[in-house]
Order: structure tokens, then C-alpha cells, then sequence
């Protein structure tokens, strides 16, 4: 028998009994059960022990399905972040700059590349460090000044080649930097 063929109430008692992310891979299994889990009524018969981030006058049963559908996807997002591991930093590296000289932007390449912008009063500097895995030992690859007030970096690491290259968001002419 198909979840389909089951009359309409039964089905309810299904989606009313099931987790809202049950409900949610239900929804994504085909079109039926997509059209039937996304009703008004279907949702505001869904048990929700999260907290939601509704306006303190509003209720839930009084929005629209899919509004509270979407409510209901932040607060699962929001718990699924709660419950994770602690952070999956392995390391603290600390990058060595000039004095008087504040890292601006930083961009981490996997696995062991970081492209860093750094600015002082008169120059901007883009740098790319190479870490490895004996104690957190980091050198220097490359390093260039630029002329203009540089804002953001975006940087990929081309691994046949193992090139950096680096594209400079600036208030001037655009910047490219190949190392």
C-alpha cells in the first residue's frame, strides 16, 4: 500500500506524529505528498517543541502554512547549530606583520594556503602563507604591495599548478595578482 492511497486524516495523524524535518523529507519524496505537506492546514497541525522567532503578537495556527513553514526551517537551522560538536578549529597560528600594519581581510585555502590583506597608513600589502603541519610552522610564499586602498580579496589555489591567484576589490581600476 502507498503512503498516497492512505485517506487524507490518516495521513494528517502521520505528519501530525512525525518530526517538522520528517515532514520536510516527506515533502521532497514526490509530488503528492509534496502538494499534501504543503498545505496551511498540514502545518499547523505539526508538533514544534523549538522556540520560533514570531512577533510577540503574533500566533503560529494564525500564519499562512508556508510562512510558518519557513519559520519553523530557521528554528531547526538554529537548533541544528546548537547542537553541534564544539568548533573544529585545530590550531591557532599567529601571521606575523609589520608594526603599525592591521590584517584587513583574510582568506583560508584549503589545505594548508591563506592569502591575507594587510594595510598600514600608506600601503596595502597581499601576502600568501604556506603552513605546515610541524608545530604550526607558517613561511611567507609571496608578497606584494599595492598602490591603491585595496578592499577585499577573493583568492584560489589552482592544485596541478599549485598557483595562488588572487583578485583585489579596490575603490579604483581593477586589480589582479598572480604569484
Amino acid at each position: 500500500m502507498n503512503l498516497l492511497d492512505l485517506p487524507e486524516d490518516i495521513r494528517l495523524a502521520i505528519y501530525a506524529y512525525v518530526s517538522p524535518e520528517d515532514v520536510l523529507s516527506l515533502n521532497q519524496t514526490c509530488r503528492g505528498l509534496h502538494a499534501f505537506g504543503c498545505t496551511d492546514y498540514t502545518w499547523h497541525q505539526i508538533r514544534v517543541d523549538l522556540p520560533l522567532d514570531l512577533p510577540s503578537d503574533h500566533d503560529a495556527k494564525s500564519l499562512p502554512g508556508s510562512q510558518l513553514q519557513g519559520v519553523i526551517m530557521k528554528a531547526l537551522r538554529l537548533e541544528r547549530n546548537w547542537r553541534k560538536d564544539a568548533s573544529s578549529i585545530r590550531h591557532c597560528r599567529r601571521i606575523p606583520v609589520a608594526l603599525g600594519e592591521m590584517v584587513y581581510h583574510v582568506q583560508f585555502l584549503r589545505p594548508r594556503w591563506l592569502v591575507c590583506l594587510s594595510k598600514s597608513r600608506s600601503t596595502t600589502q597581499i601576502s600568501v602563507w604556506r603552513f605546515s603541519d610541524n608545530e604550526g610552522a607558517s613561511s611567507l610564499v609571496s608578497s606584494s604591495k599595492i598602490q591603491r586602498s585595496a578592499l577585499k580579496i577573493s583568492a584560489t589555489l589552482q592544485t596541478e599548478s599549485k598557483a595562488v591567484i588572487a583578485a583585489i576589490e579596490s575603490d579604483g581600476p581593477k586589480i589582479a595578482v598572480d604569484n
